[in-house]
């Protein structure tokens, strides 16, 4: 179903699902609820805390957090075992963690096109 957003001034939002196909399989991305908001908010938080010195594997830990929020626990397993830590190729999921936020916003990119005022 295509979303319909202005038609006769009238607002309506209607949430499309955000479909991401990674490593062989497709995952739905949750809703971008407070909640979910705030816990991602806090895993970026401590990402960036420069305050602590952090080994690669304690910000990968945080990584895969992060990608488990949006996946799962059981995907991010899969895909990253923890018994593997040390050798993950860090690059990989800090490019896949920093994708899966940036794909979370895609509904909210396009109702902004839409939506947003536009400068003359």
């Amino acid at each position: 179903m295509k979303s319909r957003i202005v038609s006769d001034n009238v607002f309506k939002y209607e949430r499309q699902p955000v479909i991401v196909t990674a490593y062989g399989k497709d995952h739905e991305l949750p809703v971008r609820t407070t909640a979910f908001c705030d816990r991602q908010d806090d895993i970026d938080r401590r990402i960036a805390d420069t305050s602590k010195s952090r080994t690669s594997a304690e910000v990968t830990a945080l990584l895969r957090e992060g990608v488990a929020l949006f996946i799962g626990a059981e995907e991010t397993e899969r895909i990253f075992p923890e018994a593997e830590t040390e050798m993950l190729d860090v690059d990989e999921i800090t490019l896949f963690y920093g994708y899966l936020k940036n794909q979370s916003l895609k509904n909210l990119r396009e109702y902004t096109q839409k939506y947003a005022p536009r400068l003359r």
